[in-house]
């Protein structure tokens, strides 16, 4: 993508952040009482406890000036600094590291991350509007308290300006290290509860092992004197032989220049050199501008190792890519021609080549006459020894609404999962035809691809304290996609209402989303999924009427039902109510596997599935008794007046109806 790009979705994210995080942009709602506490503790402790530690320190560096106290009075007072430093600088940032840590794993929890990912944000711009938001933005603000308790005692503790301003600067680089160090330990976890526990842990070990070399060195800076006073006794003329060996040996602590060279990559060792050095009593201006560049240099190092990590979704995979001998692509692409074939045949229930023609004949004229949008191509998707999917091979047309039709662990949602890009392949691949471009493959061009896809998951993924309309207008900000030909004809704003007049969410667009409703939500999280540059993209619904009422869910389905008029429509469900409802395609799957593919109609006849009969009125025994007792075969369905006649007894049904009729059932059919 173009810098442009790049830049626009890093804006969009921070946007996000700060109206999500409620400290700037969000006053107009949130309640001051309610986010006063959390601003205390987020800006207040580490503003007062890093005045603290500079307070001391000014004192410390006016009794140096004054020269109060021999040379090893000044060595242990510098020794002291040196370790309060190493101690309340870090632990002063301690529940800042702890809240960010909680809030990245908290987003990664809910799907958000995952979902920003899935609409174009790059890990790059991710992470990095983290650091420019709780780093930047709260570092500055840190910088502006701790500046204002410095004003009111400047006097009293003789503090130096220009000394101010140059920790100020290492203050924020320091920040915004422990942000970028903070998603580093946000990666390795999938609870944020746990995260927040056991990150806090893993942040105050250096802490900890910094403190305890800090005591060491001003142990070994006695040591070192006494061990020299020994050496020139030893050496002079006038003085008596002592058998008494040195009190150490410069071998015995090389393992301490070993671990403080491993703390040299955290954050907090280079923020106590700049502490130190801007209220030296001497200019230390190269040595300052080494300390800055040493904290530059940690804060890029782990933001290009959080990128890089995240994007190789394991090491382990990553090796395995450059060590693998795979076969050759055309060796693959011919082997999995052929697996299509056999697949298909199965799957629409035997009958060789020309039943095979005769399906295809039957598609095309049901449907456009084009290449198919979505094409699944021998698929298949492990974990360890288990085969989620295998072999999928399925192809769906624009303007049609093709159904994934299964129990619970049939391996639909993993297959949502490998068509959105969300997860790779063990084998085959996943190709997208959008109109007047060539096919992507969504592995290979997952940025591409997942521009022409609207993803709606199971749960709606949301920021809570954002409106309807802040949604939109993000998401249709972050599919921008100037390098796949999009036009920027119509404004975001105009594109926002045709939105939210498609999903009836007019009357609702300045309401935050954590106040709608469990249908407005899902109606919302439609709207996101239809946001695309191209009106032959293709959207994906894991599920969309689960949890929700009769009402509601007709309102759903209708919405889905205007979809397919320009678009590919994707979907998962576990009821075949569901899928004959909109499906124009079912396929189903069974254990990873398609077991059989065609119209809602064709799998009836195939599994020896009948015409369904809905009462209108609900029945009595006696009109119950008629229906199970007039027709072979005839059974109830879950569903007050609702009951299934098998294609084998059709010749019955007639007559049942001319029962029914005369009896005033009021009776709505339909297979």
């Amino acid at each position: 993508s173009s810098p442009m790009l790049w830049i626009r979705r890093l804006r969009a994210h921070t946007w996000i952040l700060l109206r999500h995080k409620q400290l700037v942009l969000h006053w107009r709602r949130a309640s001051p009482l309610a986010t006063l506490p959390q601003m205390a503790l987020d800006l207040g402790v580490p503003a007062a406890l890093v005045y603290l530690y500079l307070s001391n320190l000014t004192r410390l560096r006016k009794r140096e000036r004054q020269d109060s106290g021999g040379i090893d009075a000044r060595v242990f007072e510098q020794g002291v600094e040196e370790i309060m430093g190493a101690l309340l600088l870090p632990v002063a940032f301690f529940l800042f590291v702890r809240r960010v840590v909680g809030a990245v794993v908290a987003e990664k929890e809910r799907g958000l991350t995952d979902y920003l990912r899935l609409n174009g944000m790059s890990q790059s711009a991710h992470n990095l509007s983290w650091v420019l938001h709780e780093g930047l933005v709260n570092g500055s603000l840190i910088c502006l308290l701790l500046d204002g308790l410095a004003k009111l005692r400047w006097e009293a503790d003789d503090f130096s300006l220009e000394a101010l301003l140059l920790f100020n600067g290492g203050l924020l680089l320091f920040a915004m290290g422990a942000t970028a160090f903070s998603l580093l330990i946000a990666m390795c976890f999938d609870s944020a509860g746990f995260a927040t526990q056991v990150g806090s842990l893993i942040f105050l070990a250096p802490v900890f092992l910094g403190l305890y070399l800090k005591v060491l060195e001003l142990k070994h800076s006695f040591a070192g004197k006494a061990n020299d006073q020994y050496r020139r006794a030893q050496t002079s003329p006038e003085s008596p032989a002592e058998e008494e060996p040195p009190i150490f040996e410069e071998e015995e602590y090389v393992w301490e220049q070993r671990a403080r060279a491993s703390l040299a990559l955290f954050p907090h060792q280079p923020f106590g050199e700049v502490a130190a050095l801007s209220f030296r009593a001497l200019p230390a201006d190269a040595l300052l501008v080494q300390t800055y560049a040493h904290q530059s240099a940690d804060l890029i190092l782990m933001l290009a190792l959080g990128v890089l990590l995240e994007n190789s979704k394991s090491i382990l995979a990553f090796l395995r890519r450059g060590c693998s001998r795979r076969p050759p692509r055309h060796f693959q692409a011919l082997k999995q021609s052929s697996e299509e074939e056999e697949d298909e045949a199965v799957a629409s229930g035997g009958g060789g080549p020309q039943r095979r023609k005769r399906g295809k004949r039957a598609e095309r004229e049901g449907g456009p006459d084009e290449a198919p949008c979505v094409r699944f191509r021998g698929v298949t998707k492990r974990y360890g020894g288990f085969t989620a999917v295998e072999r999928l091979n399925l192809e769906v047309h624009r303007g049609q609404v093709c159904c994934l039709l299964g129990h619970n662990g049939a391996g639909k949602t993993t297959s949502l999962n490998v068509l959105t890009g969300k997860e790779s392949p063990s084998e085959g691949a996943v190709l997208l035809s959008p109109p007047g471009l060539p096919p992507l493959d969504v592995s290979t061009d997952s940025q591409q691809a997942q521009a022409l896809m609207g993803v709606c998951s199971q749960q709606d993924t949301l920021f809570e304290s954002m409106t309807v309309e802040e949604h939109i207008h993000l998401f249709l900000r972050l599919k921008e996609q100037p390098s796949l030909g999009q036009s920027p004809g119509q404004s975001v704003a105009h594109r926002t209402e045709e939105l939210l007049k498609v999903v009836q969410l007019q009357s609702h667009r300045a309401v935050q989303s954590q106040h709608l409703s469990g249908g407005l939500r899902r109606r919302l999280s439609i709207a996101l999924a239809l946001i695309s540059p191209f009106e032959g993209s293709v959207v994906v619904l894991d599920e969309p009427t689960t949890g929700l009422d009769a009402m509601v869910r007709d309102q759903i389905w209708q919405l889905i039902r205007s979809l397919k008029r320009t678009r590919c429509v994707v979907m998962t469900t576990q009821h075949l109510q569901e899928a004959e409802e909109l499906a124009d395609q079912v396929a189903l799957l069974d254990q990873g596997k398609l077991v059989a593919r065609g119209s809602v109609d064709e799998i009836k006849k195939r599994f020896g599935i009948g015409y369904q009969l809905r009462l209108a009125r609900p029945p009595d025994a006696e009109c119950e008794a008629l229906v199970l007792g007039g027709v072979r075969g005839a059974f109830k369905e879950q569903g007050e007046g609702r009951f299934v006649l098998p294609f084998a007894s059709v010749g019955e049904v007639g007559g049942l109806l001319g029962r029914l009729e005369r009896r005033g059932g009021g009776v709505a059919g339909g297979q």
